[in-house]
């Protein structure tokens, strides 16, 4: 989330960065809508692994029955559950035209929403601009020790 916040900051057209990032979103949720429509019952037969986890797939499948057709919206805003949510729909063969909306409508909130707001800082912050660098590999950092942290814890 940090990155795409951060691609607002950037002096690419505010339209390029808004269409790609959407349409990156839209096509990377319907590969996991079709993942689940098409491989569901082996992935659920499938043990855990570092990239894999039923757990993730079971709180991601309560948060599913508890918003519903919602939770395809809100679930761009969370990460984990964002990458199961499309496959978990697939699998509960959710009607296509109905996931094809939300999937649209969910992806532009999320992308306009996170990229305006780098937009927004980018223009009325233009020091911010001289920083992104650092941010950058400061989340980057995090992002690493946090994949190596739990590579080891799941390695014990």
């Amino acid at each position: 989330d940090y990155l795409l916040f951060l691609t607002g900051v950037l002096k690419e057209p505010l339209s390029t960065i808004l269409v790609t990032i959407f349409l990156a979103a839209v096509i990377g949720s319907l590969c996991g809508y079709l993942l689940g429509r098409f491989f569901g019952n082996s992935l659920q037969r499938r043990p855990d692994s570092f990239f894999f986890k039923k757990k993730h797939l079971e709180s991601t499948r309560e948060f599913f029955e508890k918003y519903g057709f919602g939770a395809l919206v809100l679930s761009r805003f969370l990460p984990v559950v964002r990458t199961f949510t499309p496959i978990l729909a697939g699998i509960s063969k959710m009607s296509w035209y109905s996931f094809l909306f939300l999937n649209i409508l969910g992806g532009a909130m999320w992308v306009g929403i996170l990229v305006a707001g780098g937009y927004y800082m980018g223009q009325h912050f233009p020091w911010i601009i001289n920083y992104v660098q650092y941010i950058i590999l400061f989340f980057l950092g995090i992002t690493t020790y946090t994949i190596i942290k739990g590579y080891l814890k799941f390695k014990q």
